[in-house]
């Protein structure tokens, strides 16, 4: 079995509704596979309600739940067709709150399954099963959720596998479709060949190996973050200074994530501040780096880092003036 990413599929949005691009049309309707989309209602006011406008048909995955109390702010599956008014919807950028691309981070499907059998599978994967019981929610209608998880299943294709299902001997979800992070288009992820047998059977358990796939996925929206806000302050001091926002956030997250002390309440704001600092120290960040007082797993980094500016501000007030000895 291969999992295969495939080339970014550009899309360029309408101001207001109009037919679908040539390309796009063919990605998402070609052959006699459906295409479907799961929509965040959380993200979307009102969605049942303009589902029902458009005439589209719609689905709860939380009906039928212990979620069922909060269906409308879930995730709907919706069938597509090309020349459907919600297709056009969907493929509609504008402030209008119905118009969504580039407001919900979009998952599209192809598939011959009907929407009941879809949902059946899907509704599997709402929650997943750690060892201790618990059963945290998985947002995998979430496009960059589902995009992250799948970055991370590049060397475990088995684990991506469950998500497509089986249809007999073939993938459940013949490709998924992802809005892309910048919403320039759309990502595809395929599966080609047998199906190993963790794909025809429903698993909702979440090992070791996805608890350190989603890790790493959520370290990395939490660096672009931090690189935005960086970018933003070095900017206001020096313009040419912002490219430096990206190192200096990967490397304080690396940093933190070696020494951290697992009491991180706020690893952003850890993140964020940690960067900042190595950046005013300059060419002595490597030596502050690697001495006791950032290392000491048994202090909260938070309150490491806070130690760090201190002694900084503190030697900043106590040198003497420039030009005086």
């Amino acid at each position: 079995m291969q999992f295969t990413r495939h080339p970014t599929l550009p899309v360029t949005p309408a101001a207001t509704p109009a037919p679908l691009q040539d390309p796009l049309r063919a990605a998402l309707f070609a052959g006699d596979a459906f295409c479907y989309a799961l929509i965040d209602g959380a993200r979307v006011p009102a969605l049942e309600a303009i589902l029902q406008m458009a005439g589209a048909e719609g689905h709860s995955l939380f009906h039928a739940d212990a979620l069922e109390d909060v269906a409308a702010a879930g995730p709907w599956l919706v069938r597509l067709g090309p020349d459907d008014p919600y297709t056009r919807l969907l493929f509609t950028a504008s402030k209008a709150p119905q118009h969504l691309w580039g407001r919900v981070s979009l998952v599209l499907l192809r598939s011959h399954a009907d929407a009941p059998t879809l949902i059946a599978h899907f509704r599997h994967y709402i929650r997943l099963r750690r060892a201790d019981g618990s059963r945290p929610l998985f947002r995998f209608w979430d496009g960059q959720v589902l995009c992250d998880y799948f970055d991370g299943c590049a060397t475990l294709p088995q684990r991506a596998a469950r998500f497509f299902g089986a249809q007999g001997d073939a993938p459940l979800v013949k490709t998924f479709l992802l809005a892309t992070r910048d919403a320039a288009g759309l990502e595809g992820f395929s599966l080609h060949g047998p199906l190993p047998p963790e794909a025809r059977i429903a698993d909702p358990s979440l090992t070791a190996e996805d608890e350190a796939i989603l890790r790493a996925a959520a370290d990395r929206r939490i660096v672009r973050r931090v690189e935005t806000r960086l970018a933003e302050r070095f900017a206001k001091v020096d313009p040419a200074q912002a490219h430096h926002a990206q190192p200096y956030a990967r490397g304080a997250m690396s940093f933190i994530r070696q020494f951290g002390s697992g009491q991180m309440a706020d690893i952003e704001k850890d993140c964020f501040q940690l960067a900042l600092v190595a950046f005013l120290l300059g060419q002595s960040w490597p030596t502050v780096a690697k001495g006791p007082m950032l290392r000491e797993r048994l202090v909260p980094m938070s309150q490491r880092i806070a130690m760090l500016r201190e002694s900084y501000f503190a030697a900043l007030q106590a040198a003497p003036p420039q030009g005086k000895g």
